[in-house]
């Protein structure tokens, strides 16, 4: 009987082992997070940092399974797949210096090729300024659209979730357009012009914006008085400034769901009451029969004006001077 006991306390000890390596593999498999806790120990290659986070922003490292929460100022590292939620946005400055912020509800995947980096936008949407004299590189399919300008130029781009093409709007400056697989030569891009790439053929047509929208100003957050309006300004010129047009606002890039819809008139519209949008949201303006103009990103708040919460209204305040006090507290909400 001595061989059989030791034969089954042997037996027992693979399977413990087995079940704790079987164990450990699930949790890595779900939390794989902590394999990645030390970048340089994981062979990850910094190329940026987060400047800003805002609500929801997570990130999943190239080979990861799960997604982890960002903070300011954490590094960007190649491969990065980074996802804001709703309501959500991240600046990133890169390390050649340009800088990009991504807009709510977007997907973007940071890569390089060779000592250059791609930014490839699987949906959403998000802003660029080019501040160094590093092209922003986009990537679509593998296919690689370059983008240079003149340091301050900023850009624009938009890819709806559904969608096989992705337009490049110029918002400041003037940007020029290479496509690597191309021997065509560069296209310039004006500022209120709008560059429609098809992620297939990589093939790009340079349109005239024939809506520019104003007010609010893109990225930009706008506080209001409880009872005040907000205005919404636009310039429509050619075909669009003789048709009806619609505004719309929704949560989404893609306006998937619009919260809002209604005709407008001329080159502005205000905005009250309840209808009035409370935090994040994207316009755009849409004329009957023809595209929409490309989305502004812009933020409401109420100004609320302070609350008085200690001393109370009537309230006498005093300084214990012989104890040397000096001053009093103010509370407020």
């Amino acid at each position: 009987m001595k061989p059989f006991k030791s034969r089954l306390g042997v037996d027992s000890l693979i399977l413990g082992v087995a079940s704790v390596t079987l164990a450990a593999s699930v949790f890595f498999l779900f939390q794989d997070g902590y394999l990645f806790s030390d970048p340089a120990a994981a062979n990850l290659i910094p190329v940026g940092t987060f400047k800003t986070s805002n609500n929801d922003v997570r990130r999943r490292v190239d080979s990861g399974l799960t997604w982890s929460n960002i903070d300011a100022p954490d590094r960007v590292y190649e491969g990065d797949s980074i996802f804001t939620g709703d309501g959500s946005d991240a600046s990133i400055t890169l390390d050649n210096g340009n800088v990009i912020k991504v807009d709510p509800k977007s997907l973007v995947v940071v890569r390089t090729r060779g000592n250059r980096l791609e930014l490839d936008l699987q949906y959403g949407s998000l802003q660029g300024k080019i501040t160094g004299s590093e092209p922003i590189i986009i990537s679509q399919n593998g296919k690689t659209q370059e983008l240079g300008g003149a340091s301050g130029s900023e850009i624009r781009i938009v890819k709806p979730e559904a969608s096989k093409q992705t337009r490049v709007q110029v918002t400041h400056g003037q940007v020029s357009v290479k496509s690597a697989e191309s021997k065509a030569p560069a296209k310039v891009v004006k500022t209120n012009e709008v560059l429609a790439i098809h992620q297939d053929t990589a093939e790009s047509v340079v349109e005239k914006s024939t809506l520019t929208l104003l007010e609010p100003v893109n990225g930009k957050a706008v506080w209001l008085p409880m009872s005040a309006s907000l205005n919404f300004k636009w310039l429509a010129e050619g075909t669009a400034a003789s048709r009806p047009l619609r505004i719309e606002l929704s949560r989404a890039s893609n306006f998937s769901n619009p919260f809002y819809s209604g005709e407008v008139r001329g080159g502005q519209f205000a905005m009250t009451g309840e209808k009035r949008p409370d935090g994040p949201f994207y316009w755009r303006i849409k004329p009957q029969g023809e595209s929409a103009s490309l989305p502004a990103f812009a933020t409401a708040y109420a100004d609320v004006p302070p609350l008085p919460v200690l001393p109370i209204d009537q309230q006498a305040y005093f300084l214990d001077v012989e104890k040397g006090e000096k001053s009093k507290s103010v509370y407020f909400t």
